[in-house]
């Protein structure tokens, strides 16, 4: 899912549009790329933009927003070209291409201009990447949409709004919100963070509050093509305990409003779940006031769990009784060896040929129609499939009674890197790294040899494989279980060492390398230093066989973490302000640290 957590950062580039009929005279208004924390992640399939699209239009229609948004192919071959921008430029998202760098291209160039971005987050049914970052979603939303351009690959998402908005206008003029009239499943909640801020910053809920999900407002005009200024002179929800308590944005709001495509309506605190809610504003019209109601209703607890034992999952719901499934590697959500496959209540017969072994792995089912509840709230403990329990594809049975079990599935390879650089395998399976730490799982069948081969990128040189393996040549060997091996990829450069701070890309013996510095030694595991920078953190670290795990607090807790394997560093990037807690752990031992970190502008 898309981390409601500290994983957006935006870029701010301006496009010369006037915001319907009755906008400000040379009012600009502002495009906002939404950036997704970019965790250690592991490689996940592309998805086609069609798959994206079909998303979208099936969460517009739920909300009651027009659907039937088409792709414009051109525009998302434009997307991919900056979605590829970024990837050979340091994996940093931004909205401007510079003329020379490697990669740009004229359309890459136009698409980081008029499209929302992120990356690190899948693109899931009712939990679109820019779910909990309204500034972007009230673009994707937007009544006047009518094509849009899409990439959504290697972890980037790239999705071309403004060109788009040209539906044709209404007779009269025209509100409609989200959610729509009658509409139900409405999420009671929301932890809204985006750059270079959230809406709610400037009504008194900063950043880190969790308040109740953003109702939008829209006003479309006649003859006038795209969305009209909305200001909101008034307006009320009221659930059956009384009237809420709510503050509101839009178009007349200073700095805010050029970002918007209409109003916002904020409840103070997060909605009832699982009751009508009658809504009301009254906004500005071109000859005066147009008070709009409707009613909808919020989404209810399912109530939900699930758990695994040996071949079967059982899944149990107090409303909805279906949901989707998916099972992963805890906690990367993108590393799905099932996703989306339909789950009814009740036993079922989990596909574990599908599944690594000897790896953790955990199952959970959304039902996004119930609210869009995070995911986490219906999820498994973690299980193991064992390579020795008969449940692969060999000879025998598995459980009592079942013979001795056959050779057991696909292994799992746990591959890090290091550095900027890729790794495949004789099989074909890739593994890049465009942001000095990556980590991937390749499925091998076990005792057939099996070769990998390292890649630097330009800039860069291979030094050398950690596990099964040594050295600068092909690793080839036979696996019998689950192996974990890192490949090292160094930057070519110059660069000062610290002792006892190698730093990532750089030599371990210092001298070279973007962050030189002195390989650490000894059996403790040691964070040497930390720095920060603008939304970035980054870390040397010593000791061997690591986690890192980095966890935001949020006012009054520490967020949940992101977990992911780490080697003698790590860095998180496009990082929003706050204060974040480093926590790295080999076995039993581990070691914490506290930093703050300032909002990157």
């Amino acid at each position: 899912m898309l981390l409601a957590g500290p994983e957006r950062e935006s870029g701010v580039y301006a496009m010369d549009r006037a915001l319907g009929g009755r906008a400000v005279a040379g009012l600009v208004l502002m495009l906002v790329g939404l950036v997704v924390l970019v965790w250690p992640s592991l490689a996940v399939a592309d998805a086609s933009p069609q798959s994206d699209l079909a998303l979208l239009n099936q969460e517009r229609a739920a909300w009651g927003l027009p659907a039937g948004i088409t792709e414009n192919t051109a525009w998302s071959s434009d997307c991919a070209a900056h979605d590829n921008y970024e990837r050979l430029n340091g994996g940093t998202l931004t909205h401007q291409e510079q003329p020379g760098n490697p990669g740009y291209t004229t359309g890459g160039a136009y698409a980081g201009e008029n499209s929302i971005l992120s990356d690190g987050s899948a693109w899931l049914a009712f939990d679109n990447t820019f779910e909990n970052a309204p500034i972007h979603l009230i673009q994707l939303f937007t009544p006047s949409l009518v094509q849009v351009g899409i990439d959504d690959s290697s972890g980037y998402v790239c999705v071309t709004t403004w060109p788009g908005m040209t539906r044709q206008p209404p007779a009269q003029e025209t509100v409609t919100t989200y959610p729509g009239d009658g509409t139900s499943g409405f999420p009671t909640s929301e932890d809204a963070e985006e750059n270079p801020f959230v809406p709610g910053d400037f009504v008194g809920i900063p950043e880190g509050t969790t308040a109740g999900r953003e109702i939008f407002v829209y006003l479309n005009e006649p003859g006038e093509t795209g969305p009209a200024e909305v200001t909101i002179n008034s307006a009320s929800l009221t659930a059956p305990s009384g009237a809420l308590a709510i503050k509101w944005v839009d178009n007349s709001t200073g700095t805010l409003g050029p970002y918007l495509t209409g109003g916002i309506i904020i409840p103070v605190q997060p909605l009832p779940e699982g009751v009508p809610i009658n809504a009301a504003v009254t906004i500005a019209g071109a000859n005066g006031p147009i008070t709009h109601s409707w009613t909808f209703t919020t989404a209810q607890d399912p109530q939900a769990s699930v758990s695994v034992s040996g071949s079967s999952i059982t899944f149990t719901s107090a409303n909805p009784s279906t949901g989707q499934l998916r099972v992963f590697v805890p906690p990367e959500s993108g590393s799905y060896y099932i996703y989306g496959q339909t789950i009814i209540t009740g036993t079922s017969a989990l596909d574990t040929s599908r599944l690594p072994t000897d790896t953790e792995l955990e199952a959970c089912v959304s039902q996004p129609v119930a609210g869009g509840y995070d995911p986490a709230d219906a999820c498994s403990q973690p299980f193991t499939i064992s390579s020795s329990g008969g449940t692969g594809t060999g000879g025998g049975g598995a459980g009592s009674g079942g013979g001795t079990g056959g050779t057991g599935g696909p292994l799992t390879m746990n591959l890090q890197i290091w550095g900027l650089g890729s790794v495949h395998d004789s099989s074909g399976q890739t593994c890049s790294s465009t942001t000095g730490l990556r980590d991937c799982i390749f499925s091998e069948p076990p005792g057939v040899p099996v070769t990998f081969t390292a890649t630097p990128q330009s800039g860069s040189t291979f030094q050398g494989w950690n596990g099964p393996c040594s050295g600068t040549s092909n690793c080839t060997f036979t696996p019998s279980s689950t192996v974990d091996l890192t490949a090292d990829f160094a930057v070519t450069g110059s660069g000062t060492g610290n002792s006892g701070a190698p730093g990532a890309g750089g030599s371990p013996t210092g001298g070279s390398g973007s962050s030189g510095g002195t390989k650490g030694t000894g059996s403790k595991i040691r964070i040497v230093n930390v720095n920060t920078a603008r939304g970035m953190i980054h870390a040397t670290l010593r000791g061997t066989h690591l986690t890192c795990e980095l966890a935001r607090w949020t006012g009054h807790r520490w967020g949940r973490p992101h977990v992911g394997r780490c080697g003698r560093s790590v860095s998180y990037r496009h990082l929003t302000a706050g204060r974040y807690r480093l926590t790295v752990v080999s076995g039993t031992t581990s070691a914490s640290t506290v930093v703050t970190l300032h909002r990157s502008v």
